[in-house]
């Protein structure tokens, strides 16, 4: 089972205070949920139907594709570890906002969702105030587009893993910002990939959204654009990035750059690429934002510089 280590402080969900699997009365009062409903592929019983999902150890959601379209408004679905489940298409039609799809276990037990045929798989968060937790996602596919896609106000991404590519598929973007994510929050999550080409970036951020948090992440593999990215014409406001560690393997580009002139504050990053040279620190291109105490390399056993550069005042 998760414990209280795996889900970051800001996804409000304190998983001591569950009544284990169960979970139960105390924990729609401290999630601030309406209903719990229970998703395991492996399961006894478990089918797709509109009933299924009310107890975790029989009759549970087979999928958590199905399973969204099903239940109301603030609903927590709780999935079990091992479960695995393929995303063909723009997946997961959410009928109501604010569902919570929170994955139980721990490493490769999380539950695992592997994007396969069409380069348009997604998960597409365009319900307000829903939100994805310790699941694992696997790009299985060439030229994927996106894997996650951030398209409405208040929706999370919080510790989940997300394998964006390997030697024969890439995807573009781990996770991509979409449309009015106002208040959408990505913290703790791992986007890797490998030296082979095809990813422009672990998290690229278009559109003009307010108070969005991106934090805590660890990002590495070889990106065209930048482990972090703002594409021309995307101006964010009251943007915040702070203690993610990034590492852009690909030379000449960025770990983080923000195209536009995004607005906020990036303090506290860990940044390696080729830009990070010590004589001219550019790993990261803040557009508009206030930079304070990032750090960046630009090669193995060497110590971070100050970057941007210093004031030359």
């Amino acid at each position: 089972m998760i414990t209280n280590t795996e889900i970051h402080p800001s996804a409000g969900i304190k998983v001591s205070q569950l009544e284990g699997h169960g979970f139960g009365i105390a924990a729609k009062a401290l999630l601030n949920v309406n209903e719990i409903r229970y998703v395991d592929s492996n399961g006894e019983g478990a089918a797709d139907q509109p009933s299924a999902g009310k107890r975790p150890d029989k009759g549970a959601f087979a999928t958590v594709a199905y399973a969204v379209t099903q239940v109301p408004k603030d609903t927590l679905l709780v999935v079990r570890e091992n479960h695995t489940e393929n995303i063909a298409s723009d997946a997961w039609a959410w009928g109501a906002e604010g569902i919570k799809v929170i994955g139980l276990g721990t490493g490769d037990e999380r539950p695992t969702f592997t994007f396969i045929t069409a380069t348009a798989a997604k998960i597409n968060l365009d319900e307000a105030n829903c939100g994805i937790y310790n699941l694992r996602l696997i790009n299985g596919i060439a030229s994927q587009t996106a894997m996650v896609l951030l398209s409405d106000a208040g929706i999370q991404v919080i510790g989940c893993f997300l394998q964006q590519g390997d030697a024969t598929t890439q995807a573009g973007y781990g996770i991509l910002g979409n449309s009015a994510y106002d208040n959408a929050k990505v913290i703790g999550n791992e986007i890797v990939t490998t030296t082979d080409t095809g990813a422009t970036a672990g998290i690229s951020m278009s559109g003009t959204p307010n108070n969005v948090e991106v934090a805590d992440n660890f990002i590495y593999g070889d990106f065209s654009s930048a482990c972090i990215h703002n594409p021309t014409g995307n101006v964010l406001t009251l943007l915040r990035i702070h203690h993610n560690v990034l590492t852009n393997l690909q030379a000449g580009d960025h770990a983080i750059e923000l195209v536009s002139a995004c607005t906020g504050v990036i303090h506290h990053n860990i940044v390696n690429c080729s830009l990070s040279a010590v004589a001219d620190p550019q790993g990261i291109d803040c557009g508009a934002c206030l930079c304070n105490e990032n750090y960046g390399s630009d090669a193995t056993d060497q110590s971070g510089v100050l970057t941007p550069a210093v004031d030359a005042a």
